[in-house]
């Protein structure tokens, strides 16, 4: 069964990937775009004429290489005359899931930033999809933007994001309002939104709130996401230098800072932007 998080980015979706992938039962690989990037091409399906071609396309995919899948375990996949494009979007993802000795899967799933606009997409592959939204203040999330220049980053898969709080404040909502507008059509029990507060506050009722939703078992690994990342890698070395939090304990110290980051004008211009959903979520 699928199940895919989305979110604006810096809300908290790679530690959700990790907390879920952690579970015994689940496997949501590193962000990747290839199911998006080859479905115009592959809608159809893949024969013995077009594999080799979608093979080489899969490989040039964005930060595919981080998965290391070696190509001759896709061509396997692809020893048959026909798959659709479902199936072999499915069985790559099973794939990274046994590469991490993870078998008979209950769940496999997604993170993406590259959804949001493309929703649809998902249903029309997978329509027993199971969506986990999450969300962060976005006057938090307005700090975690600006946090990233102060890195410096190199790496080439390094996030590129706004710091001026006016073009933060329109992408917030309006990301909000790409994922409420589509998530208002999808089946009530195949959807579940959460909050990034909440996940760090009260990390065990909030996954036990994922768990009933999904219908698995609590397991403790979940908050033990940091050390089964560093045991298995889940969270690419390429990714790191942007997601250092990944390998600590949850910190609630980030929670409300923007009152501290933020000059209050800015405050003031973000919540005239966004109170419709900072309300709609129970941000003050």
């Amino acid at each position: 069964m699928p199940v895919f998080i989305i979110g604006n980015p810096r809300s908290g979706t790679s530690l959700l990937r990790l907390m879920l992938t952690s579970h015994p039962d689940v496997i949501i690989p590193p962000e990747s775009h290839f199911f998006l990037w080859l479905e115009e091409r592959y809608c159809h399906g893949i024969t013995q004429t077009n594999k080799l071609d979608f093979i080489e396309d899969l490989y040039k995919a964005t930060k595919f290489e981080t998965w290391e899948i070696d190509k001759e375990s896709v061509l396997s996949l692809l020893n048959v005359n026909y798959i659709s494009y479902s199936e072999i979007i499915k069985n790559i993802y099973m794939l990274y899931g046994q590469n991490h000795n993870k078998v008979n899967l209950k769940y496999w799933g997604d993170k993406n930033k590259l959804w949001k606009q493309k929703l649809p997409k998902i249903l029309k592959y997978f329509p027993n999809t199971r969506f986990i939204h999450i969300v962060r203040d976005g006057r938090d999330v307005a700090c975690s933007f600006r946090s990233l220049v102060e890195l410096s980053l190199n790496s080439i898969y390094a996030p590129v994001l706004p710091t001026e709080i006016t073009e933060i404040a329109e992408r917030w909502r309006t990301n909000l309002l790409a994922i409420n507008t589509f998530l208002d059509g999808v089946n009530p029990l195949y959807k579940l939104t959460i909050r990034f507060e909440d996940l760090i506050i009260d990390p065990v009722n909030t996954l036990m709130v994922i768990m009933e939703f999904l219908m698995l078992e609590f397991d403790q690994s979940m908050l033990d996401f940091s050390e089964e990342n560093r045991k298995h890698g889940y969270e690419p070395n390429e990714f790191m230098s942007w997601k250092l939090k990944l390998n600590s304990k949850l910190d609630t110290s980030n929670i409300g800072k923007y009152k501290q980051l933020l000059t209050l004008s800015e405050i003031n211009y973000f919540e005239s932007i966004n109170n419709k959903w900072l309300t709609k979520y129970g941000y003050e």
